[in-house]
C-alpha cells in the first residue's frame, strides 16, 4: 500500500518533470501539530512573506520595484487578494483596487502589495498559504541595496 507522503511526492516530482503549476496541500510539522496550507508558486509573494518583518518597507519597496515587471506585480497584487478574501479578511483591510494604469503604475502596485503591514496588525500573515518560488533566481538579491 502506498502511503499519502509517497503519494503527494511522486505527483510533486511529476509536476516539476512537466513545468506545471504546483497545487497541492503540504503538509508540515510546526510545534508539534501537522498543518496543512495552501501552497501557491509566486516569486514577488514568496520573497515579501519571507523578508517582511526582517527588512525595513523602503529597502523591500526598491527591491520590488527594481526587479518586477508591473505584470509580475499586478498578477501578484491579484492572487493576495483573492487569498486575503478566502481567509475574510477583506472587510479590515484598505481597498485595493485590481487594475492600475497610467504613470506610476509600477510604484502603485508595488505599494499596493504592502497590505503585509495590514495583515500583520491582525496576525494574519500565517492564515495565508504558502507561497514558494521556482528559483531563488525569480527573487531579488537585498544585498545590493544594503
Amino acid at each position: 500500500m502506498i502511503s499519502s507522503k509517497d503519494r503527494n511526492d511522486r505527483y510533486i516530482q511529476r509536476k516539476i518533470k512537466r513545468n506545471a503549476p504546483l497545487r497541492y496541500y503540504i503538509a508540515y510539522k510546526t510545534d508539534n501539530k501537522m498543518a496543512d496550507k495552501p501552497v501557491v508558486l509566486c516569486d514577488p509573494l514568496c520573497f515579501i512573506v519571507n523578508k517582511f518583518g526582517h527588512t525595513d518597507s523602503k529597502t523591500l519597496k526598491s527591491a520590488l520595484f527594481d526587479f518586477y515587471s508591473s505584470e509580475v506585480l499586478c498578477a501578484a497584487k491579484m492572487r493576495l487578494v483573492d487569498d486575503v478574501a478566502k481567509i475574510n479578511l477583506e472587510s479590515m483591510l484598505p481597498h485595493i483596487p485590481r487594475r492600475r494604469d497610467g504613470d506610476g503604475r509600477l510604484q502603485k502596485e508595488v505599494d499596493d502589495l504592502m497590505i503585509f503591514t495590514c495583515l500583520d496588525e491582525h496576525k494574519a500573515i500565517d492564515k495565508l498559504p504558502k507561497y514558494v518560488s521556482k528559483s531563488p533566481d525569480n527573487m531579488p538579491s537585498l544585498r545590493l541595496y544594503e
